[in-house]
């Protein structure tokens, strides 16, 4: 047969093989109806068995007409539930649905799927058949739908729940093939059309349904009915199949899914003791968070953070939340979850401070890769600069969100881009948005508001007592890298000015104390020059992804000099700021080269203990600046 193909004698070749099959199946008595049969036509039936055999590997290779033929016949046998032909008929249609290539009717094999998911009910077949047909229906029904998208989708419900039928069955063996084959179709079979449609329907009926359920919203009602309890031993894999449904539906989830939401949440509610696959709901959360977007997430399933009793709010899912939100809005974090946080402040109570806290901890993921934040920014920035100025508890998710904001749009401009292949589906998704005219956009707002938060992060950070984490100063560096190089001026010009007023302010001190000696670990308090003096360091350090050559060139010789203080304290943050410069700017160290290494000598025998790390770092940089120029100089 295979040297058949495209020639004048497949037709008559595969009429041939039909017809035989027809004769033998008549000698069998397999298309008689006749309730007494001839006793010699159960030695025929084995003859059948031996043709069935053969077209396992011939009827791939048939002509369209004679292998719809065939499949009529398929059809008869199965109508009889003999294991032994059910087989193998099973068999030849596998391998038929795995051949891409070859035309086959989509009716007539649609037609033979539907009657073997109808068997699957009957609970009469092994675990080891269950498995082989449901991966039969899986690769059939994509099959139909590669030929006939119609032919398939209208008979996707009856699979459905025959796959439904499987994960309810007592055996093991064909649970996860079902649970994928499910997934399998529902990423493969369900389109936009088939979606609008029940989306469609469901609008023109309004409050009052008088029509049947469309075809999608049969499919979400059998995915919703793997949450009943009967089927509790496998939730795990209902979670699967339902973030499926979640994901392909995406927005459109709320039309269909409503009630599954519902039923997830009462899940939720059980007892540890009870249920054994919490991290495989909250996954689940998770995809319906990203598919529903968070605003239409929390209308349906609210966090109900106005209940009396703390018991009632719904505190788990906060962190699915801040794992899944991306590419919400701003405006919405300003309007609603902040009216939130008002609101438990009124209360005024210790018990919700931590509540409090949880919500704001959503604002970074609020700000992972926003759709308004030229719109809606500016909005946000009143509150956050009022927060970093009077609530110090919430000043590193303020912060870290900041630095979000302003990395992800300078990395888009900068063609910077992380490859796909280390970031989520639902972030590649966010990014795709984020075109280089789109992350200009957002840079221009947050440059316009760069001079009020630069402003409130530096008076901040001088009056902090720690910095956890560096954070408000990361911060500053942010938004000193996108501001306005006269803001970042003008601000490290005034810091330098408070530095040079503190150091005559400390050398007053040192000289009414008459100390000669360096401070050996000194610990300065809070108040002390030393202490704002190691502070107006750091604040010009990291001011200085902003800096122009002039900038950079006047804090080097405000540090040169304190690299040989007396305090350690002072010696130590000179180094730092120091390390800091010649890290960040390599064409710094080739043009005060000479200098640097001059000052590096005669610093060394000044240098105090608690400053040695620091000088390390120094040298490091100079060396690894000598051997690019080497390196150069070689080729």
């Amino acid at each position: 047969m295979q040297g058949f193909q495209e020639t004048s004698v497949l037709s008559p070749a595969s009429e041939a093989i039909a017809t035989t099959f027809e004769k033998f199946l008549q000698l069998a008595g397999g298309l008689d109806t006749n309730p007494n049969p001839n006793p010699q036509e159960g030695s025929r039936a084995q003859e059948v068995l031996y043709v069935l055999d053969s077209l396992k590997d011939t009827l791939p290779l048939v002509s369209l007409k004679f292998s719809t033929r065939i499949l009529y016949y398929f059809k008869y046998l199965l109508a009889l539930h003999q294991p032994v032909a059910t087989r193998r008929i099973t068999d030849a249609l596998y391998l038929l649905c795995l051949q891409p290539t070859v035309d086959v009717s989509p009716e007539a094999l649609v037609d033979l799927l539907c009657s073997l998911a109808t068997s699957v009910s009957s609970n009469e077949m092994s675990g080891d058949n269950l498995s082989f047909v449901a991966r039969l229906l899986d690769a059939g029904m994509k099959k139909v739908c590669s030929l006939n998208r119609h032919a398939c989708v209208v008979k996707l419900p009856v699979v459905f729940s025959a796959f439904k039928d499987i994960l309810a069955s007592e055996h093991e063996e064909p649970l996860s093939v079902a649970m994928e084959a499910l997934k399998s179709l529902i990423h493969t079979c369900i389109d936009g059309s088939l979606i609008k449609q029940g989306v469609d329907q469901i609008m023109a009926s309004g409050s009052v349904r008088k029509s049947a359920p469309t075809i999608i919203e049969k499919l979400c009602a059998t995915v919703e009915s793997l949450l009943d309890y009967r089927f509790a031993a496998v939730w795990d894999m209902s979670f699967q199949v339902v973030a499926a449904m979640f994901d392909k539906l995406g927005e459109f989830s709320s039309c269909f899914l409503k009630g599954t939401l519902k039923s997830l949440e009462g899940i939720q509610k059980l007892p540890d003791d009870d249920f054994l696959y919490r991290k495989q709901l909250h996954d689940c959360m998770g995809v319906a968070v990203v598919a529903l977007g968070p605003e239409t997430f929390l209308k349906l399933l609210p966090l109900n953070v106005e209940a009396k009793d703390l018991s009632d709010v719904n505190v788990w899912l906060f962190p699915i939340l801040k794992q899944n939100i991306v590419g919400a809005r701003l405006s919405f974090f300003n309007e609603s979850l902040l009216d939130n946080i008002k609101f438990l402040k009124l209360k005024s109570t210790r018990n919700l401070d931590g509540l409090v806290y949880s919500m704001w901890s959503l604002l970074p993921s609020f700000c992972n890769y926003p759709v308004d934040t030229a719109e809606s920014f500016n909005d946000l920035e009143k509150e956050l600069c009022r927060s970093l100025r009077e609530e110090s508890d919430f000043r590193g998710v303020i912060c870290s969100s900041l630095q979000i904001l302003v990395q992800q749009n300078r990395r888009i401009t900068g063609a910077e881009n992380e490859p796909y292949g280390k970031v989520s589906i639902s972030q590649q998704r966010a990014v795709s948005v984020y075109t280089p005219e789109v992350a200009a956009r957002n840079l221009d707002v947050l440059r316009s508001s760069a001079r009020e938060i630069l402003s409130t992060l530096s008076r901040v950070f001088m009056k902090s007592t720690k910095d956890d984490g560096g954070s408000l100063r990361r911060t500053i560096g942010e938004f000193a890298s996108i501001a306005d190089k006269s803001v970042v001026s003008k601000l490290y010009k005034s810091t330098m000015e408070k530095l040079l007023k503190v150091t005559h302010e400390a050398s007053k001190i040192q000289n009414t104390k008459g100390s000669s000696s360096m401070e050996i670990d000194n610990l300065p308090n809070e108040t002390s020059p030393s202490l704002t003096r190691a502070k107006l360091y750091d604040l010009a350090a990291a001011l200085l992804p902003g800096f122009g050559t002039k900038e950079v060139d006047h804090l080097f010789d405000a540090v040169e000099l304190a690299l040989k203080d007396s305090e350690s304290l002072i010696q130590k943050k000179a180094y730092k700021v120091l390390s800091t410069i010649l890290e960040h700017d390599d064409s710094f160290i080739a043009r005060r080269f000479e200098e640097l290494l001059k000052l590096m000598f005669e610093a060394m025998h000044s240098c105090h203990f608690s400053a040695k790390r620091h000088r390390l770092d120094c040298l490091y940089f100079l060396i690894v600046h000598v051997s690019k120029v080497t390196s150069k100089h070689k080729l």
